[in-house]
């Protein structure tokens, strides 16, 4: 009986060591319930254990099976599949949801094109690929219909783009103009003040490389041969 299978599962998940087993018996018990609702209860009771004894991957999978066969799926529902897949290293799946699924069925919410650019950019660290390029675009040109409101996030963006355009793409006149974007969101960002005077320097004034860079928070730095120096311009 179903209910056999989830009182051995909670036994189970009360001893280290037994997380495997107890999920195993959670499938069980789903499979042995013919009951829609018990179906979806039991679901929602592995992920939730799942999440807690830190399997992410596991979470993500019970979510989506919750989600394939919920009669009315939320946005939360959806949202919560996509984050588990993030949070569990599963970008290529996170982007499906976010940049696919969220984008399409909720098109009015930042969160499908936040976290759409986040997956990608998480699949492509180096940025050599350039994968979250066009997503960080989407959300700037969503984002800028209410300025004021994603303030904090436009300026993570527009760090994110300074960084790919000098870094990767070598093109100064793109990274000085996503700067100055950050400059008019906040005109007293010394940073970014001080990368674009980098930028515009002529090359042959100096022998030391210039660089500037972006981090997953949105910070861009400078670097020299003979020194790194670090900040945080695409932030408040």
């Amino acid at each position: 009986m179903p209910l056999d299978y989830v009182f051995r599962a909670q036994t189970l998940s009360k001893f280290p060591g037994n997380e495997t087993e107890a999920l195993h018996n959670f499938e069980l018990a789903v499979n042995a319930d013919t009951s829609y609702q018990g179906k979806v209860d039991l679901m929602s009771q592995a992920s939730a254990f799942a999440k807690k004894i830190g399997n992410r991957a596991q979470e993500a999978s019970w979510l989506g099976k919750m989600y394939a066969i919920s009669k009315n799926p939320t946005q939360v529902d959806l949202y919560n599949w996509g984050f588990a897949n993030y949070q569990a290293g599963q970008y290529d799946s996170a982007v499906n949801i976010f940049c696919n699924m969220y984008e399409s069925k909720y098109p009015t919410e930042i969160y499908g094109y936040l976290w759409c650019a986040r997956s990608s950019a998480a699949m492509d660290t180096t940025m050599e690929k350039g994968t979250a390029v066009e997503p960080y675009k989407k959300l700037i040109a969503f984002a800028d219909t209410a300025k004021e409101k994603y303030k904090a996030t436009l300026m993570q963006a527009h760090g994110y783009l300074a960084g790919y355009y000098a870094n990767v793409a070598k093109q100064k006149d793109a990274a000085i103009s996503e700067l100055q974007a950050i400059l008019d969101l906040d005109p007293t960002n010394a940073n970014a003040k001080q990368y674009i005077d980098l930028l515009k320097k002529p090359a042959a004034a100096t022998r030391s490389t210039t660089s500037t860079g972006s981090t997953k928070s949105g910070s861009t730095s400078t670097s020299t041969k003979k020194k790194t120096t670090t900040t945080k311009s695409g932030k408040k």
